[in-house]
């Protein structure tokens, strides 16, 4: 037990320390993008009232992630350049992940491909800024999941930073109760064959009435012939992630399609980086629960070897291109 403690520890050290360095250093080399205009407004709020820089924040990012607004705010003011004081929320970060994955691996060692240079972990510490704030949130209510005023607490603030965090949740809740769904699908006498079809219109409806504008605007640009190939290769990728899903498996489960379903309709409508996030997340949540170690230590290795090599070109069109 104290070894096993003592690992956790070492590897939560080791890795944060190398993110943070790793942040300070790449972190400057973001000269595109939302950077430019996270840093904008992160330089911007010095000196600024609360009530000012939260009308500065709103009018350079057109929405308010009131915690990432808070955490720009403070820190800029406190005198912090950006890249230490998200360098530093980086490693925190870091370590929260760690702490999470130590209950599903007995060994440590697999861990690291799945932080230093994969490529959902780099994507969220240096691009997908507000919606890390939100993950923040969520990693401490999946630590404290068995506390429920904890519990409560951190979902409300998860979703406040982020509210793209709900579809996890909906999700999330599909999955623990998809025995409970199937059951009642079963009562109207569904054919199985069947099921995928109807959670397919149920959430194109969904996705239509909640993301109307987004859809129209994708419709506009798919007519003029941009973006269609981009939103076919990111359904591509979401599909293969519940392939992959299913061979850890060893079968078909409908909490899998329940819940890959809406993410593969979602993928093509919105914006697809958050959803092929989610589709990671989902993906590795199933493999971590398989039974059959062979094919889950398989499929992990073979996953973070791939985007580990993603990772590191994602490092260097930073570098190149400055993002």
């Amino acid at each position: 037990m104290k070894k096993k403690y003592f690992n956790l520890v070492a590897a939560q050290i080791i890795i944060s320390i190398f993110i943070y360095f790793l942040s300070v250093v790449i972190y400057p080399l973001r000269t595109a993008g939302d950077e430019l205009i996270y840093r904008k407004v992160y330089e911007g709020s010095i000196g600024l009232s609360f009530l000012e820089g939260m009308e500065f924040y709103q009018g350079q990012i057109a929405s308010l992630e009131i915690f990432h607004f808070i955490f720009i705010y403070y820190s800029s003011n406190i005198g912090f350049e950006k890249d230490i004081a998200f360098g530093f929320f980086n490693a925190v970060f870091c370590i929260l992940i760690i702490k999470l994955l130590s209950d599903y691996f007995n060994n440590l060692f697999l861990i690291f491909p799945l932080l230093i240079s994969n490529y959902y972990f780099l994507s969220l510490c240096f691009t997908l800024e507000r919606l890390k704030v939100g993950v923040f949130f969520l990693l401490l209510l999946l630590i404290f999941n068995k506390n429920l005023i904890l519990r409560s607490i951190f979902f409300i603030l998860s979703v406040t930073s982020h509210f793209s965090l709900i579809i996890f949740f909906i999700l999330r809740y599909f999955i623990i109760k998809s025995d409970t769904i199937l059951t009642f699908l079963r009562l109207f006498k569904l054919k199985i064959k069947f099921i995928p079809t109807l959670i397919f219109i149920f959430f194109a409806f969904i996705f239509f009435i909640y993301f109307y504008n987004q859809i129209l605007a994708k419709a506009a640009a798919y007519l003029f012939q941009e973006n269609l190939a981009d939103a076919f290769i990111s359904m591509f990728k979401t599909t293969i992630f519940l392939f992959i899903s299913i061979f850890a498996s060893r079968g078909v489960k409908f909490s899998q399609l329940i819940t890959f379903i809406p993410l593969i309709l979602g993928s093509f409508l919105i914006e697809p980086s958050r959803i092929n996030f989610f589709a990671y997340l989902f993906m590795l949540y199933f493999v971590i629960n398989s039974n059959d170690n062979k094919r889950k230590l398989s499929v992990i290795l073979l996953s973070s070897l791939y985007f580990s090599m993603t990772g590191i070109l994602y490092i260097i069109e930073i570098y190149n291109h400055g993002g």
